[in-house]
């Protein structure tokens, strides 16, 4: 204890304005960087593994949910959301590489985390789980559940490769070309879809072959893992049922199954070509288009040019 008493009194200087002000503007910036170190704390994103075999995924995220877990995934995305232990709220959410059954999949608490099974709309092995590649900075492959893919699904032969008549594209660059008066023939579907590969090599020959013919007709390929509106429109899955597209300006897509040889494909798909209606101005053109497409229905329509409607 130190006690003493000053010979006179020390000279009193009240705080300025200004002195004032800095002091509030510095205890500020510190309150301010105090709350962005707690926020950055509380909102670090949850680090997440993942596995998988043909049927399932597993997501393992490491998040310790105590109450409030809403876990709400939809065809094409997983969100989970809960309260921690240490009262933090938990948020994760991400669109998924392709679809699963929401109704189906779950999560549940395992020894402090969460892990979620996710049931696949089609049976087969994912490139990846996320649309985005690079949508989880934290995303691990999770070792422990991972089930190694079959030989005969991840060997699979790539048919379009280094042919310039198929444009791979997306849906809307389709419907650009619908706009801008072309004629698609699409394969949409999916790469990973074995029951239908053996018609992809015909599919290319095709291409090569019509696509010379005329400027306007345009072969495209969609990937429908890329697409989902392309799924949705066309009614996309994996079955033995082979179809390929051709596609007109307002009119219905038309389904055009696919054929063993080229030149049955190519005599298939040409029947598809033409629009729905199409005006001939006389019966020597009528001739000539019924040798290249299939006619149902003409009609004759009076007029002072004789046209023929087919």
């Amino acid at each position: 204890n130190l006690q003493f008493t000053l010979r006179e009194a020390p000279e009193h200087h009240p705080p300025s304005k200004n002195s004032i002000a800095m002091l509030s503007q510095r205890c500020g910036i510190f309150l301010l960087l105090v709350a962005t170190m707690i926020n950055s704390a509380l909102s670090k994103p949850p680090s997440v593994k993942w596995a998988q075999d043909k049927d399932n995924i597993w997501v393992t995220v490491s998040i310790d949910c105590s109450d409030s877990k809403q876990f709400k995934p939809t065809a094409y995305s997983f969100s989970l959301n809960c309260r921690a232990k240490g009262g933090q709220s938990s948020n994760l959410q991400f669109t998924l590489r392709e679809a699963i059954k929401p109704a189906e999949s779950q999560c549940k608490t395992v020894r402090g985390e969460e892990e979620c099974k996710l049931v696949k709309l089609h049976s087969h092995y994912f490139d990846r789980l996320t649309r985005d590649a690079d949508e989880i900075k934290t995303l691990k492959p999770d070792w422990t559940r991972w089930k190694d893919e079959e030989d005969s699904q991840s060997q699979q032969e790539d048919h379009y490769e280094g042919v310039m008549e198929l444009a791979k594209s997306s849906i809307d660059d389709v419907d650009k070309l619908l706009s801008g008066g072309s004629v698609v023939v699409a394969d949409i579907s999916f790469p990973w879809c074995t029951q239908c590969g053996y018609t992809r090599k015909t599919f290319a020959g095709v291409a090569k072959r019509l696509s010379s013919d005329t400027d306007k007709v345009k072969f495209v390929v969609v990937d429908a893992r890329e697409n989902f509106e392309a799924v949705s429109r066309y009614n996309i899955s994996c079955d033995y049922k082979c179809e390929f597209y051709v596609l007109h300006q307002g009119e219905e897509a038309w389904k055009v199954p696919a054929k063993s040889s080229e030149e049955e494909m190519a005599a298939a798909l040409q029947a598809y070509l033409a629009p729905a209606v199409t005006r001939v101005a006389s019966e020597a053109d009528y001739a000539a288009f019924r040798e290249r497409h299939p006619v149902h229905a003409l009609a004759l329509v009076e007029s002072s040019s004789s046209e023929l409607h087919a």
